[in-house]
C-alpha cells in the first residue's frame, strides 16, 4: 500500500515538473531495490508520455542516504561564518 501512496505522489511531481532524476533519500533509502522494483513498474505505465519515446525520468537512492541532513547542518557553519 505505501508503494502505491508514495507511487501516486511521486506520478503527480513528475508529470508536473518532469524532471530527469528523482533521487530518493533518508531512512526509506536503505529499502534500495526492494522499493525501486515496484514503484518503477507503477511510474512507468502512470506518467504521461510513458506510451511514447520521450525521455523517462530516472529514479534512484541518494548515496548520502540518511545521513544528508546530519551532514548539510554540520556543513553550515562554512555558509554563515561570523
Amino acid at each position: 500500500k505505501y508503494i502505491n501512496y508514495l507511487a501516486c505522489g511521486l506520478t503527480n511531481f513528475i508529470n508536473i515538473f518532469q524532471p530527469e532524476m528523482l533521487l530518493i533519500g533518508g531512512g526509506i533509502s536503505k529499502e534500495g531495490e526492494t522499493l525501486l522494483e515496484p514503484l518503477r513498474k507503477i511510474l512507468s505505465v502512470e506518467t504521461y508520455g510513458a506510451q511514447m519515446e520521450a525521455p523517462k525520468t530516472k529514479i534512484g537512492v541518494c548515496t548520502l542516504r540518511n545521513d544528508a541532513g546530519t551532514i548539510g547542518a554540520a556543513n553550515l557553519h562554512l555558509l554563515y561564518e561570523v
